[in-house]
């Protein structure tokens, strides 16, 4: 599944409140939160974050102008918003590659790292 692309124009922008103002977007009966902003430039990029987020399940459009892609996803997923909560997911999402990438060639990871146990 893609993300929908649509022109920067066809969106309505405000400012919500959630724990900070952020900016968001309506577009038909939708509304988004403002995720990620790449110059234009970074079009392959925002393609990509799009796509891993749907691929998470979290609604996501991309809105495009002469100038930027702007990442969006809907004010419905439960994804944390704040620059700390994106580097907490982006931590969360690395070693749960990390321990599908060894746990799929045989390796188990150390039960007393996953429980917070200091002893063996």
């Amino acid at each position: 599944m893609l993300p929908q692309v649509i022109n920067q124009q066809s969106g309505q922008l405000f400012k919500f409140w959630r724990n900070g103002v952020y900016t968001g977007m309506r577009h038909g009966n939708d509304l988004y939160a403002c995720y990620r902003t790449y110059p234009i430039e970074g079009r392959l990029k925002a393609y990509d974050l799009g796509c891993g987020l749907l691929q998470e399940g979290i609604q996501t459009c991309i809105t495009c102008s002469a100038f930027h892609y702007i990442v969006w996803i809907s004010l419905r997923a439960p994804l944390p918003l704040s620059s700390q909560g994106r580097k907490f997911f982006s931590a969360i999402k690395v070693l749960h590659h990390n321990l599908n990438f060894f746990t799929t060639r045989g390796c188990q990871p150390n039960s007393h790292l996953l429980n917070g146990s200091t002893e063996r």
